[in-house]
């Protein structure tokens, strides 16, 4: 194998282990909600490790720029367990949510120490700080149709991507709404839901970040 496959490898079994280490975590939330049984299976627990450490591999693959890769790794070792836990209960947990600050911030203030550029930190703080305020904006004026849960997540969001710059963070926005907005009207035409029925949106602001980080 050449370094960088080992390299792959090596994200994709710590993905593994941090989904394994999660999986107990998760499940005490869902009980604590009176989720449906079913979201603490054990075939839900092991989609949620192979997605984690598939998505650890993937990232690990496509980013280059170190300070990059390490914040995108921390948002994907939360994401699928925050995707169970809304799509279940419609809640983001602080539990999940709060730690995963932590850890980017602490992955940006050590690139920032041992290389001495501000710049992806820099861009980085300012995108968790202009997208949690849009998304509190959206939040006040919804009318409860996206919570708090959501306006944290999002600034969470624009900490991870914000470090490729504004163009990363609009993409990974525009893809959120765009994927729900798609979800929303096969539902629709499916009879499924209805124009008024709350959906959670958790799940496709991971899954527009994400995206984003992989391509």
């Amino acid at each position: 194998m050449t370094a960088s496959a080992w390299l792959v490898a090596a994200g994709s079994a710590a993905g593994a282990a941090v989904g394994l280490a999660l999986l107990a975590p998760t499940r005490v939330l869902l009980r604590r909600h009176d989720a449906d049984p079913r979201w603490c299976s054990t075939p839900v627990a092991a989609a949620a490790v192979a997605l984690t450490a598939a998505l650890c591999a993937a990232l690990t693959w496509r980013q280059p720029h170190a300070a990059v890769l390490a914040a995108a790794l921390c948002l994907a070792v939360v994401a699928a367990p925050l995707a169970i836990i809304d799509l279940a209960v419609q809640r983001l947990p602080d539990l999940l949510v709060v730690p995963c600050y932590a850890a980017v911030t602490a992955t940006l203030a050590t690139h920032v120490v041992y290389s001495g550029q501000w710049g992806v930190a820099v861009r980085a703080g300012l995108a968790a700080v202009g997208l949690g305020v849009a998304f509190l904006l959206i939040a006040i004026v919804a009318d409860g149709q996206m919570g708090l849960g959501d306006v944290k997540l999002a600034g969470l969001i624009g900490l991870v991507v914000g470090g490729r710059g504004p163009t990363s963070v609009l993409a990974a926005t525009l893809a959120a709404f765009a994927l729900a907005a798609i979800t929303g009207l096969v539902l629709i035409l499916a009879r499924r839901a209805s124009m008024r029925t709350r959906r959670p949106f958790g799940p496709y602001l991971l899954a527009g970040a994400l995206l984003v980080l992989l391509v």
